[in-house]
């Protein structure tokens, strides 16, 4: 897929924030889009507040799979975030990023279950370290689905897609390729407003949780 496509499609499967409203440049507040854009409840947190913690964590993390996938470079998504986000928020996105090219983070799912800790923390969820173990490790299983998602929106078929797969990962069954592609393309495409990353996500994350406890019964 031609890189101009890709990045014409970039904002629309990247910048899905968890707010509902539509804002504009002149009114775009500082935390727009990171930390500070969520309501912090006097008590714990609950469902909204993970739900945007998720997608706090998997904007980042999908452009920073798109650099190592060469895709778009670091310098493109450091702008696109100063453009999108507000200051504060566009601050934090950047940080992330250089962090990563410095290696203090191992890969993007780490640096994903960092940011996904840090929100749940701001947000009252009360996360543990295990929490954001899990959340890089959810992030890592479902990379290819991405992956493969992405590559719908940028208007790949499902036969340019397995072909994309296969030469760029490894070890792929093909049970598992043919599989994740039929999910990737049900439904509508992550361009359209689809959350077919983020339930997945959630369903790997309650399972882990749930496999926790019962190791400790």
């Amino acid at each position: 897929m031609p890189l101009l496509k890709t990045l014409q499609n970039f904002s629309c499967y990247v910048l899905l924030l968890a707010s509902s409203s539509t804002v504009t440049a002149q009114d775009k507040s500082d935390h727009y889009g990171g930390l500070g854009d969520f309501p912090v409840l006097s008590g714990e947190g609950g469902p909204q507040e993970f739900n945007y913690c998720v997608i706090y964590a998997r904007r980042a993390w999908r452009v920073a799979n798109m650099i190592e996938e060469r895709a778009i470079s670091a310098t493109q998504a450091k702008s696109w975030a100063r453009q999108e986000l507000g200051k504060k928020a566009a601050s934090e996105e950047i940080e992330d990023f250089e962090r990563l090219e410095k290696k203090e983070y191992s890969s993007p799912h780490s640096m994903a279950g960092e940011r996904f800790f840090r929100c749940a923390t701001q947000l009252r969820l009360n996360p543990e370290t295990r929490h954001k173990l899990n959340a890089e490790f959810c992030f890592k299983s479902i990379s290819l689905l991405d992956y493969v998602a992405r590559g719908r929106a940028d208007g790949r078929t499902r036969e340019q897609t397995r072909a994309a797969v296969n030469k760029n990962y490894r070890s792929v069954s093909p049970d598992f390729l043919n599989s994740t592609i039929e999910r990737a393309f049900s439904g509508p495409p992550i361009s359209e407003g689809s959350t077919l990353i983020e339930d997945v996500f959630s369903s790997c994350f309650a399972e882990a949780g749930e496999r926790q406890l019962k190791g400790q019964r």
